[in-house]
This record gives structure tokens, C-alpha cells and sequence, in this order.
């Protein structure tokens, strides 16, 4: 549709070069979810941990489960991401959060080095206030992406919400900054 020489938008500029075009805000703020390095190693971290726990051994996510169970968490089971899924990665970490004291727990049971890596992971608090940002940020992003989409969905029902997301941006960027000169001082 966007082509630079044959979509359908560039044949509409021939004739109109004063039209207006706009990339689908779905996409625009998938764009804006693209996370730094940090954040981007602890997602991975993350990811690997849950591919560990439910995708490497049967026995290790049936006891899991089976502790879980037994420890009364939130969630009975992590949940897998999915990459072509937009909110799955955010939903697999807001699960990921809910079960962390119960998880870490449980990999502490785990002889295996891999474990043990992930158990230093959720014991290190800076990990995890940086873990639970990147939650928070998620579920933001994930939140934004279902008020986009939908049936009779246009740019004027739509733009509230991305101004809205616009403003919470804004005031967690002033309150890291505030965080960040209050820890200087």
C-alpha cells in the first residue's frame, strides 16, 4: 500500500502531492516498543527463562507447575511468547512478574548452571527494578495496542489514545530524570 514508486499511496500523490499519509499507528507504536540494550538483554533473559522452564524438559514444567500449585501463585503457569504476536511478549512478562518470588523458589530446587544463572537474575535488585519497568512499559504498550484496534477504528477515534500514551511518556521520562538527579544528589 505505502510503496515508494507502485503503492497505492504513491500513485494517490501523483495526483494529490498535498495528501497527508500515515503509517498504521498499530505499527508506529510497535516501533516505538523497540527497547535498548538493556531492556532488550533483560526481554531475552526473560524469554530464555521461560523457553527453560516450559520447552526444555517435560519433567522440569510438570514439577513446575506442579510447585506453583502447591505454593497457591497467582498463576498456575508461565506463558509462552509468541513473536508474531504483538502483545504476547508483554503478557508473557506480566505473568513472568506475577510469579517471580514462587520462581525464583522454584529454580533455587534446580542443580543445573542455567538455573542458577536465572536464580542470580531474579535475586539482584537492580535486575528486577529494571524487570519490573519493562513490565510496566509492556502492559503500556500493550494497553495502547488494543484501544487501536477493532472494528470502525479511525485516526480521529484513535488519536486520543496515542496522546494520551504520548503524555504518560512524557511524565515517565520526567520522573526518571527527577529519580536519576535525586540518586546524584
Amino acid at each position: 500500500m505505502v510503496g515508494r514508486d507502485q503503492g497505492f499511496i504513491a500513485r494517490l500523490k501523483k495526483d494529490m502531492p498535498s495528501i497527508l499519509t500515515f503509517h498504521c499507528i498499530i505499527h508506529q507504536t510497535a516501533l516505538c516498543g523497540k527497547l535498548n540494550n538493556l531492556l532488550q538483554q533483560l526481554m531475552c533473559n526473560a524469554m530464555k527463562m521461560i523457553n527453560f522452564l516450559k520447552s526444555q524438559s517435560a519433567l522440569k514444567h510438570k514439577n513446575l507447575r506442579k510447585f506453583l500449585k502447591e505454593t497457591d501463585a497467582a498463576c498456575e503457569d508461565l506463558l509462552t511468547q509468541n513473536n508474531i504476536r504483538l502483545l504476547s511478549k508483554g503478557n508473557a512478562l506480566s505473568r513472568l512478574w506475577s510469579i517471580r518470588e514462587e520462581l525464583s523458589s522454584f529454580l533455587k530446587t534446580c542443580t543445573s548452571l542455567i538455573a542458577r544463572k536465572f536464580q542470580e537474575m531474579m535475586s539482584s535488585s537492580k535486575d528486577m527494578s529494571d524487570f519490573d519497568f519493562l513490565v510496566d512499559i509492556c502492559g503500556y504498550l500493550n494497553d495502547l495496542n488494543l484501544k487501536l484496534r477493532g472494528k470502525n477504528k479511525t485516526i480521529i477515534n484513535t488519536l486520543p489514545a496515542v496522546q494520551v500514551f504520548f503524555h504518560k511518556l512524557e511524565l515517565f521520562w520526567w520522573m526518571c530524570k527527577m529519580i536519576f538527579f535525586t540518586i546524584l544528589l
